[in-house]
């Protein structure tokens, strides 16, 4: 029977520059840049108790195997799809400071939605367009130079807007960062765990008693990458 063991590592890649709209206070973590995961040494061995005169040697490249099984890519695609829906909404906030709190609530809930219905995305349209609206209105109002009490009311409502927006922000920044972090351990484990069993399940298919890493072991004979690629692969 051939039993697993492993060692899995993650990084997180980021990028030192922001787009300039973007308010840098807001942009920590997984907010900074872009997110890779990336499956790190993996190796096999056996348990004991066997006959060193009965012992079959495979070898698996876990670089190949990981960058092209289904599942480590449709992870890496779906966590980046993920990241950039937030980045697009604090991007958003960035821009549209003096929108409504319940809209800007509203909008986070509309577009962090699994499926945005037709419906949702016209609920957007109406929020963005009314924050447009107002945006408008308070630049304008900017420009008075000597607004009337009724117009220093609007901008002073306006201000207060932009501080409990501000605030909201920083908020979604540590939300969206812990969530992120959390998402991409589960996505790690599964993949370690998905990576393991296939390993062990070819090569006790095919009668081996150890199955290195190629990086441990690059000259072996007996390579069951591809054999491991197209079982993975051919898991639903």
């Amino acid at each position: 029977m051939v039993m697993a063991a492993h060692v899995l590592t993650s990084r997180l890649a980021r990028t030192s520059k922001a787009k300039k709209h973007m308010n840098r206070s807001y942009w920590t973590g997984f907010l900074s840049g872009t997110t890779v995961l990336a499956l790190g040494m993996v190796f096999v061995v056996s348990g004991s108790g066997f006959q060193a005169n009965s012992v079959k040697i495979g070898v698996v490249d876990s670089r190949r195997a990981t960058s092209e099984m289904v599942m480590v890519r449709t992870s890496e695609e779906n966590l980046q799809n993920m990241l950039n829906e937030r980045k697009n909404l604090m991007a958003y906030l960035d821009e549209q400071q003096v929108i409504a709190f319940e809209d800007a609530k509203k909008l986070k809930e509309l577009s962090l939605k699994a499926t945005v219905t037709e419906a949702d995305k016209a609920a957007i349209t109406k929020i963005k367009t009314t924050a447009a609206a107002d945006k408008k209105k308070y630049e304008d109002l900017q420009t008075v130079t000597a607004p009337t009490a009724a117009q220093q009311e609007q901008i002073n409502q306006f201000v207060g807007r932009a501080k409990v927006i501000a605030q909201y922000k920083a908020e979604l920044n540590s939300e969206f960062s812990k969530e992120l972090t959390e998402l991409q351990n589960k996505m790690q484990s599964g993949l370690e765990d998905g990576y393991k069993d296939t390993v062990t399940a070819v090569g006790k298919k095919q009668g081996f008693t150890i199955v290195f890493d190629k990086g441990i072991a690059p000259y072996a004979a007996n390579d069951i990458t591809k054999d491991v690629i197209d079982a993975a692969n051919a898991k639903k």
